[in-house]
């Protein structure tokens, strides 16, 4: 009672009144902003949701649900959850209510058909809880079409590559059974007509493989690529499906009569390289369009056909090449052998058993060092561990033999030169090829040739001597001089040491032919020819007919001086000599006029062959002038 309470107590009464209003004021406030939070999560939520109560008659119910049933929410609110749908649909939702009750709150899975006509799978959840006393159950239904048709699309998935597998690892099936087999497969997975391979050749395709009514009306025909819709995956570079081709701008394909509007096609590549289309297709449209999971199966089915197309290539390539090599082997000169990594013999071709004497099938699985090699040249034995053969087989590395023996079939020796090269497959070992040519021939003719050759040389030196020889006197000749010259000026130069040349000329030797006859005369030249050999003792010095009646005398290592003592012994030799001149003015007898000239030569005093000549012969001009039958050094 106020009146009963002191003043300042009173106070405190309405303070705390009054504080206590406004919490819950304060509260109520934020009651209702949270409601306001929930409601707006109700309404904007994508999964439908309902709240019915305990007879199960709506409540409330958010737009997406509303959107499902095709309804207002006006219509929808009051009435019970069970009006709409059959006497079975009733009963299923009796069921779903009935097991909330029990505790159990879903999901439950159902189809509905929507306002447009459209099936939806709709999973829902209930939950049953008490508001203020009072049963309520709150409902969540949510689209699950996607995900079930995911699910369905993953189990066709993996379905359909367990079959496709079965198709890939079957041993029994060719390559075109099998393509065949995977077309057939795609035709009732993909719900289809028609089916084909597509493999490019150059700017168009051509039809390799066909079922249904294109087996019949394009296999095998060439068309241009852009004629058909296989450009589309090809141009992409992945597989493209399209439910109804009218509703592109693809218009109609004109490989076929019968227009298709449903069209699933995929690039055939392997290793980057492109080898075609795989094409699905059938003249009605597809009630829906390709998952990406039918897409992804046509992708992987173009790759296993690539494979299945490459590795049939492949094996034509092979085939043709092993023909090709069976071919080269069987009409190969030399002896081929495979051989296994422990040296016995895998193949052979003709040449080899022809060389060794021995049938093919008696050489197939022998070892090649007991059979053929194990012993040398000289029948002394062989052993297999210094066998160069086993050593390239065991090592690796490969080798080369020249001239060793292999032994025929009947004892005899067969001269071979070999190789043998080891085969290694994935870092292993696998055998090797060995390869032999029937040198015997070839040693036969070089032997031949080394006795040839001896002769030769012995014939060369002669024709050499005889190309350096003149002819008349005996003596070199102007060529053995101009190529003497060119090579001791070289070494003068090199040493620094001098060279002198003497030059002589017979006196008047014109005459003495005109006198005596040429007979004479040549008799004449070969007798002084033979005099000035003798003077010349030297091994290194070189007397030369120079040309008609002058000779020439080359002198290394010898200055002027001792070539004018030299010549003055040549003069006063003839004179002793006493060939009879009856036609000289000079003298009764054959005399010489000398001229000598001595050079130097270094790297700043340079001397030409011709030089040194030149001052020869004008130092024998000066001898003539003066008179003839002397010798005259240039100074």
């Amino acid at each position: 009672n106020p009146i009963q309470m002191s003043r300042s107590t009173h106070l405190d009464w309405i303070v705390a009144l009054l504080a206590s209003a406004i919490r819950a004021r304060n509260e109520v406030g934020e009651i209702a902003e949270r409601l306001e939070i929930y409601r707006e999560a109700f309404r904007n939520v994508p999964d439908g949701m309902w709240i019915a109560d305990a007879q199960q008659c709506f409540l409330d119910a958010n737009d997406a649900f509303v959107a499902t049933r095709g309804l207002q929410r006006t219509e929808l609110l009051g009435k019970r959850t069970g009006r709409a749908g059959d006497a079975a649909v009733r009963a299923w939702q009796r069921d779903v209510f009935a097991q909330v009750d029990r505790g159990n709150p879903g999901p439950f899975a159902f189809t509905r058909i929507d306002a447009r006509g459209r099936s939806m799978d709709l999973e829902l959840m209930v939950g049953r809880h008490a508001v203020n006393g009072l049963t309520q159950y709150t409902g969540v239904v949510r689209d699950v079409g996607e995900r079930n048709r995911a699910r369905r699309d993953a189990e066709l998935y993996r379905d359909s590559l367990a079959a496709l597998h079965e198709i890939v690892a079957s041993q029994s099936d060719s390559a075109e059974s099998k393509i065949d087999r995977m077309l057939r497969f795609g035709l009732a997975r993909f719900g289809v007509s028609d089916a084909a391979v597509f493999e490019l050749d150059g700017d168009a395709f051509i039809v390799r493989h066909a079922v249904e009514h294109l087996d019949r009306v394009i296999k095998g025909k060439r068309l241009a690529i852009g004629d058909i819709y296989g450009r589309e995956p090809f141009r992409r570079g992945h597989a493209v499906g399209f439910r109804d081709v009218r509703e592109t701008q693809l218009g109609d394909s004109v490989a076929v009569t019968t227009p298709m509007r449903t069209y699933l096609g995929a690039p055939i590549t392997v290793d980057g390289t492109e080898y075609g289309v795989l094409g699905f297709a059938d003249p009605a449209p597809r009630d829906a369009d390709f998952s990406d999971a039918e897409l992804s199966l046509a992708q992987l089915m173009a790759e296993w056909v690539g494979h299945e197309i490459f590795r049939a290539h492949s094996q034509e390539r092979l085939a043709a090449r092993e023909q090709q090599l069976r071919h080269i082997t069987d009409f190969a000169a030399d002896g081929i052998c495979r051989l296994d990594p422990g040296g016995r013999a895998q193949f052979v071709n003709p040449a080899a058993a022809r060389m060794l004497g021995y049938d093919i099938a008696d050489l197939i699985g022998r070892p090649v060092h007991e059979t053929l090699h194990h012993s040398r040249s000289d029948s002394s034995p062989y052993p297999v561990s210094e066998c160069p053969v086993h050593r390239a087989l065991k090592t690796g590395q490969a080798v080369t033999v020249r001239d060793e023996t292999f032994w025929r079939r009947d004892g005899r020796a067969l001269w071979v030169d070999y190789a043998c090269t080891p085969i290694v497959e994935a870092g292993r070992g696998t055998g090797a090829v060995m390869t032999f040519q029937d040198v015997s021939p070839r040693r036969a003719i070089e032997d031949s040739l080394r006795q040839t050759s001896a002769a030769l040389k012995d014939q060369n030196l002669e024709l050499t001597e005889l190309a350096n020889r003149d002819a008349l006197t005996g003596i070199a000749n102007r060529r053995k001089f101009d190529a003497t010259l060119d090579v001791e000026l070289r070494r003068a130069a090199r040493d620094g040491n001098p060279v002198s040349l003497i030059l002589c000329d017979i006196d008047y030797f014109k005459r003495y032919n005109d006198c005596l006859g040429h007979d004479a005369g040549d008799d004449c030249l070969h007798r002084v020819a033979r005099h000035l050999a003798g003077a010349a003792r030297r091994p290194g010095d070189l007397v030369a007919r120079y040309g008609g009646e002058e000779f020439v005398m080359l002198l290394a290592d010898t200055p002027g001086a001792g070539a004018m003592a030299l010549a003055e012994q040549v003069r006063e030799g003839l004179a002793e000599l006493a060939l009879p001149h009856p036609a000289s003015p000079q003298s009764d007898k054959v005399t010489l006029s000398i001229g000598i000239a001595e050079v130097q030569p270094g790297p700043q005093n340079p001397v030409t062959a011709r030089a040194l000549v030149r001052r020869a012969d004008e130092a024998l001009y000066r001898a003539k002038q003066e008179g003839r039958d002397r010798a005259v050094l240039a100074q």
